[in-house]
């Protein structure tokens, strides 16, 4: 990114294993600030990894949510045939097509992430495609800011073999924490036999062994950081549990971190921002009626709420 934001500082002391409520007030401190110069070089490109042949609405969505938190570029990596209609729904991003072949692939893949501030993989991936574990596995050891969703989640719990010392190499190299974003049964495929129920040692231990930000998603959202410090979130309702929700936070996550908030800051505010779209979508709508697409149409409001100008 040609110039850095300002972001605030969110969290509590390291270790401390209480949770910290999201709220307003604090997530208003992370707003970055915006340049009256600022160019699209300035607001973060983020690079979406994402869709599949019967898919292709998850890229989408988190292509839509990116591009509404504020960022300069997006650049939806997708399959060829995924290219014509996602042009038509969202003009505003690059598209590069991903080769099935996977030596071309992972050479495209490397040429734009080396040229994007954040990258998102995962949202609507065919996770059986040949040789994808090997384009996630570039990410996790040489790509700074990655947020890893959905399909993703899929592979890692697939292939613990290569992904748990990629991991591990991310961290002795201080790269910033990867950010994963798994609903309790894709958690549940990560820690086999984990209670649902239990909601603070299993994945607080997990963000903490993996040197990683774990998002475990459902009702009050929490968050867990590798330094212990455990967030919940304050906001949200049963009318996002919809398939789509969880890519429109992955899109803003992504968007937030490629305009320069740290990892912390920006999963935190992203799902805070994210519920109270929600929220706002809830009581215009009904529970029963909203849908994933109503959570972008409600940013507005939400950020308007937090202080996000």
């Amino acid at each position: 990114m040609e110039e850095k934001l300002n972001s605030g500082k969110t969290g509590n002391q390291s270790g401390d294993m209480s949770p910290i409520i999201i709220s307003a007030p604090e997530i208003a401190m992370n707003a970055t600030v915006r340049p009256l110069d600022g160019h699209k070089g300035t607001f973060g490109t983020l690079l979406i990894d994402a869709g599949s042949p019967g898919m292709g609405g998850a890229a989408y969505l988190c292509c839509e949510a990116a591009l509404r938190s504020g960022i300069g570029l997006a650049r939806l990596f997708i399959p060829e045939e995924l290219m014509s209609p996602l042009l038509e729904l969202c003009p505003h991003a690059i598209s590069v097509a991903a080769s099935r072949l996977p030596e071309e692939r992972m050479r495209r893949l490397k040429k734009l992430s080396a040229s994007s501030d954040a990258v998102v993989f995962g949202p609507g991936l065919d996770p059986e495609a040949d040789g994808i574990e090997y384009d996630l596995l570039y990410l996790i050891e040489n790509v700074p800011n990655l947020i890893l969703d959905a399909s993703a989640i899929t592979i890692i719990a697939g292939h613990r073999e290569i992904m748990d010392p990629a991991f591990m190499l991310r961290a002795a190299e201080n790269l910033p924490p990867v950010i994963l974003t798994p609903h309790p049964g894709e958690f549940l495929r990560l820690v086999p036999g984990w209670d649902k129920a239990e909601r603070r040692d299993a994945p607080g231990n997990f963000a903490r062994q993996y040197k990683l930000i774990l998002v475990l998603k459902g009702h009050e959202t929490a968050v867990f950081t590798p330094r212990g410090v455990w967030y919940i979130n304050s906001t949200g309702n049963d009318g996002m549990a919809k398939g789509g929700s969880g890519d429109v936070l992955a899109g803003l996550i992504g968007g937030l971190l490629a305009q320069g908030i740290a990892p912390e800051e920006a999963t935190v505010s992203a799902v805070y921002l994210h519920g109270l779209s929600g929220d706002i979508a809830c009581k215009r709508l009904g529970r029963r009626y909203m849908q994933p697409t109503d959570l972008i149409d409600s940013f507005p409001e939400a950020f308007s709420r937090c202080g996000w100008k």
